[in-house]
């Protein structure tokens, strides 16, 4: 292990001095001979800790983290951690991120982010990016990525590919205030759930990414589950919120391949899934649930299934299960296209509400290997959640919007963008990296120029606005 110690970046500096960081900040370069737990615990505010090239020893596990990147000396040829019962475990990190690294063949979980048990003082701001989580623990409750008491965090670009067939992908309990988009999580066994949320979990979105599993008539494989069954000693709430499994949960953009269910409601008063391109589950598109029956937890109720493309076969048992102690005649069904590629003619599903402004038999001619453009009054929201580069055609009249600091994206609205956004001219095809998305809006919702400050003016002249 190699401590090099050097002055921060100006950018760097400012940022650090907002949370009371160093003035100077360490690069802790550890190789596979080196103890990677001992580089973590030992690390300070603003330190890297870099892994070199080849295979680093899992089971790591450290507290108190505190403002620690973790990540591959070279992202290129990034660093392989094997082993242990997680790769890393990680107890009341705060401002933690961990990128650029495969994971592989741990005993239980991949990841494992957790408060320590101390439910006041939860993990805090934790980024996961540019990660590869393969071949995590065998047969039983075994995840990719735990997090267990976690607020304010990101899981960007991860890929997640055969995990334990009776755990989760990302498995989150009592987790607050949370992004995971553009990822990959894929099973080529059925399995339990994609991206499960439970336990007290509160506002989190689950947007572009791409779930794949194998197409069963068994019950087992949900895509994604907003909610689920937790001992009572487990449950996180937000203060003074109390009696669910999980609350304003959104899932939107996401690709979902294969599975038995698609989407699964349990204990959860509300919950969208919205503009999803959902391909051949093999019992249900959706699932509403109750598996806390007899229990002081809310009775399923109120969720959404709106603007969603729906494609499935004669091997669908039926859209909706709808289990006992629900309240099934709350949820809302809005907008969504079904096709039963099997046969057309039998593409209207039996739903336990009356769904509004329906499209039945109507093939969505949609490829999941390419873009697939969401269309809305105010532009185009572009998905592009697979493996490859693509490109899209759009009209040149619109504008791409490019997110600033303190940004947030909700398609749902009437102007989608929320904080600093810079807006462009679409001069030609747009170019999509591998699971990734763009935004292209029309002219209604860009400020007019004498609406800007002058100083926005010259950024107007130049074809870039920046929304204030």
């Amino acid at each position: 292990m190699t401590r090099l110690t050097a002055p921060l970046s100006r950018a760097f500096a400012a940022a650090a001095l907002l949370v009371a960081q160093p003035a100077w900040a360490d690069q802790i370069i550890v190789t596979p001979a080196d103890n990677l737990q001992a580089a973590i615990i030992a690390a300070n505010p603003g330190d890297q800790v870099l892994l070199t090239p080849g295979t680093h020893s899992g089971g790591v596990f450290a507290s108190g983290v505190n403002g620690v990147t973790i990540k591959s000396q070279d992202p290129a040829n990034p660093a392989i951690i094997q082993g242990g019962t997680n790769a890393i475990q990680l107890s009341d990190p705060v401002n933690v991120t961990i990128q650029d690294l495969i994971i592989q063949n741990t005993v239980i979980n991949g990841l494992n982010i957790d408060d320590g048990g101390t439910f006041d003082t939860p993990a805090q701001n934790i980024t996961l990016r540019n990660l590869v989580l393969r071949n995590i623990g065998s047969n039983g409750n075994h995840d990719g990525i735990k997090l267990s008491g976690v607020d304010n965090f990101l899981i960007d670009r991860v890929r997640v590919i055969d995990w334990g067939t009776g755990g989760s992908a990302v498995d989150m309990v009592g987790a607050h205030h949370g992004l995971i988009q553009n990822s990959l999580f894929q099973h080529t066994a059925p399995a339990s759930t994609g991206v499960q949320a439970k336990g007290g979990t509160k506002d989190i979105t689950v947007r572009a990414n791409r779930f794949v599993m194998p197409q069963t008539t068994t019950g087992i494989g949900r895509a994604i589950q907003f909610g689920g069954s937790t001992d009572s000693q487990f449950f996180r709430f937000v203060p003074g919120d109390s009696g669910y499994e999980a609350d304003d949960l959104t899932s939107e953009g996401n690709v979902v391949i294969g599975g038995s269910s698609a989407f699964t409601f349990v204990n959860i008063d509300g919950g969208i899934h919205r503009y999803n391109y959902v391909q051949t589950p093999g019992d249900w598109i959706l699932r509403i649930l109750n598996e806390n029956q007899g229990l002081p937890i809310v009775d399923t109720q109120n969720g959404s299934l709106i603007g969603n493309k729906i494609v499935f076969d004669n091997q669908l048992r039926t859209a909706v299960n709808v289990g006992t102690e629900t309240l099934e005649e709350t949820l809302i069904f809005d907008k969504n296209l079904w096709y039963n590629q099997s046969n057309p003619n039998n593409s209207t599903p039996s739903l336990p509400t009356t769904e509004t402004n329906g499209t039945y038999g109507v093939d969505p001619a949609l490829d999941p290997d390419n873009v697939i453009a969401w269309d809305f009054t105010w532009g185009k929201w572009l998905v592009n959640a697979n493996d490859q580069q693509n490109t899209f055609n759009p009209a040149p009249s619109l504008f791409v919007a490019t997110p600033g600091p303190n940004a947030k994206f909700d398609p749902a609205l009437a102007n989608p963008l929320i904080g600093n956004w810079a807006f462009s001219p679409v001069t030609a095809q747009v170019q999509l990296d591998s699971f990734s998305q763009t935004i292209l809006v029309n002219n209604t919702i860009i400020p007019a120029p004498s609406a800007l400050p002058l100083l926005a003016l010259p950024a107007l002249a130049a074809g870039l606005i920046r929304r204030r």
